[in-house]
């Protein structure tokens, strides 16, 4: 199988037009033109935000053992690719027929993390951008009761949702959405990393405030590590799909 998706995902530079084109293709196979709608967006790290991971992301013991490595802040900017991350969205056109809003409703959403060959997918709803990841975080775990109350009917559906949690800080801050140890941060080597919560990278190594709080909004959240020789099935698209039909009561 191909990766067309998983490549546009996990891109370290902006799109072309051929791969966004591939992608979608990919993503139209199993969301129906007519019933989903598709967005593909990008966030590049602003101008200081990489050197913001090692000035206030990043954990004092992750810093602690860089300085031991000999690793100093022009060096852990160097190794952070400049793309922070690829993100697609997948809106029902049922809730969304006239125009597509991102803060309104919900929403699948998948997003690649680049620096380290990271996803992360689920549905996802929208927040106000003064709110704290912790308050965010809260209606989220409100909202995963509400939709398990909704799904209750389907069996399927609920088991799916099961493997699904609603986000926390151990999903925007450290491993909770990863699958495996991951040793590499961009092009930074971190197999000799560990805390005492786990082995090798977090998610804090290489995304900003903006991330925690967009991943904050998760009601059914889940990721994976990925490695190259990884197709698109890594991305359980049909797994979404029913999630979403079944909150809204619909076979498209």
């Amino acid at each position: 199988m191909a990766r067309a998706l998983l490549d546009a995902l996990l891109a370290p530079q902006a799109l072309s037009a051929s791969d966004l084109t591939a992608a979608e293709q990919v993503l139209q196979l199993e969301f129906a033109e007519t019933a989903w709608g598709i967005r593909f967006d990008e966030n590049p790290f602003a101008a200081e935000s990489k050197a913001g991971l090692f000035k206030n992301e990043i954990s004092g013991a992750f810093k602690r053992w860089l300085a031991d490595a000999g690793v100093g802040l022009d060096q852990y900017v160097a190794a952070i690719p400049d793309m922070q991350y690829q993100s697609v969205e997948i809106w029902p056109r049922l809730l969304f027929p006239d125009k597509y809003r991102s803060n309104e409703g919900w929403r699948i959403r998948i997003v690649g993390y680049p620096a380290l060959s990271l996803i992360a997918f689920g549905l996802c709803h929208s927040y106000a951008g003064s709110q704290s990841q912790k308050n965010v975080s809260k209606v989220s775990a409100l909202l995963r009761s509400a939709a398990l109350n909704v799904l209750d009917a389907d069996a399927d559906a609920v088991d799916i949702a099961a493997q699904y949690l609603s986000a926390t800080a151990e999903h925007w801050d450290r491993r909770l959405l990863m699958t495996d140890i991951h040793n590499a941060v961009g092009t930074l080597d971190v197999s000799g990393f560990a805390d005492d919560k786990g082995d090798g990278a977090e998610l804090r190594m290489a995304r900003n405030t903006t991330v925690k709080k967009e991943l904050s909004s998760f009601f059914f959240i889940r990721g994976a590590s990925t490695r190259p020789t990884d197709d698109d099935s890594v991305v359980p698209l049909g797994e979404l799909h029913r999630l979403a039909r079944g909150l809204l009561g619909s076979t498209a």
